[in-house]
């Protein structure tokens, strides 16, 4: 019976821990929304397109 007390106990704590990790994230959140918006909004492809429209590679000058 020990035993069941113990794991109990030691998912209240992760429990705990994770309600702490939410509370911070929440807190930080609208910092993190704040500073989206001041960034351009590029897509993650975009330099490739470019690159390809341009005719280079995209490479850093060192070629293979």
């Amino acid at each position: 019976m020990k035993m069941v007390n113990v794991v109990l106990r030691e998912k209240e704590l992760q429990l705990e821990a994770v309600r702490r990790e939410v509370q911070a994230l929440r807190a930080v959140a609208p910092l993190l929304n704040d500073e989206a918006g001041l960034a351009p909004k590029i897509p993650p492809q975009s330099e490739q397109v470019t690159s390809r429209l341009d005719g280079t590679t995209g490479a850093t000058g060192k070629e293979a």
